[in-house]
């Protein structure tokens, strides 16, 4: 039964990174029309609880065997350890620096978190303002290789729509998904988050400039 656990879950993993080898799942582009009333709006960029960082490791599923047993291995306790940030932090901070350069959009700052990511929580949560520059990490999580079980990578999928909250409609939108598996340098688990997990923190941060590149391809 262990044996046949594992081959599913190597099938899984291997179907995910084919999945994640392409960067973006779908989008809604920019109207023009849209563009051009930028000029002097007001935007914020939304906050939001991190989502659960999950670890998953060959001995955990040597013990738990099925997928459910395994996912979430201690990952929290390594991004608190670590001071690991969610990487929608920095993607957000970006995407906001380019609305700011490119269109002179006045950008709000808020310490406000969202609890939830609909359009009638969102025009709650932030209001008296244009626009929202709304990113949010759906997953994040360190896996080893489907055939290399001692070494590992990253695997990373957030979400971008940017809101006009005077209409709460999204205009755009993009979906990203980024994986670190044509890395050559496969780190082991210990080596992954040696030193304040600065080789995880380098995969994530890697995952984040993808994912903003991603994302101005798609959306402008």
């Amino acid at each position: 039964m262990l044996r046949v656990n594992k081959i599913i879950v190597v099938a899984f993993f291997f179907s995910l990174f084919v999945l994640t080898s392409c960067s973006s799942l779908s989008h809604k582009s920019l109207p023009q029309s849209e563009l051009v009333k930028f000029q002097g709006a007001t935007a914020v960029a939304t906050k939001y609880k991190p989502e659960n960082f999950e670890i998953l490791t060959a001995g955990n599923m040597a013990v738990g065997g099925m997928l459910g047993a395994v996912l979430g291995h201690d990952g929290n306790a390594v991004v608190k350890e670590n001071d690991i940030r969610d990487p929608a932090v920095s993607i957000s901070a970006k995407l906001v620096e380019k609305f700011k350069t490119t269109y002179a959009m006045k950008i709000v700052e808020s310490d406000a978190v969202a609890k939830k990511d609909d359009l009638k929580a969102l025009v709650v949560t932030y209001p008296k303002v244009d626009y929202l520059i709304d990113v949010k990490t759906i997953s994040w999580m360190a896996i080893y290789y489907p055939l290399d079980w001692t070494h590992y990578s990253s695997v990373y999928k957030s979400r971008l729509r940017i809101i006009d909250l005077n209409t709460s409609k999204v205009i755009a939108e993009s979906v990203c998904l980024t994986n670190n598996t044509t890395d050559q340098n496969r780190p082991t688990y210990d080596q992954l988050i040696a030193n304040k997990a600065a080789i995880l923190k380098a995969f994530l941060d890697k995952d984040a400039q993808q994912c903003v590149d991603n994302f101005v391809a798609d959306i402008f």
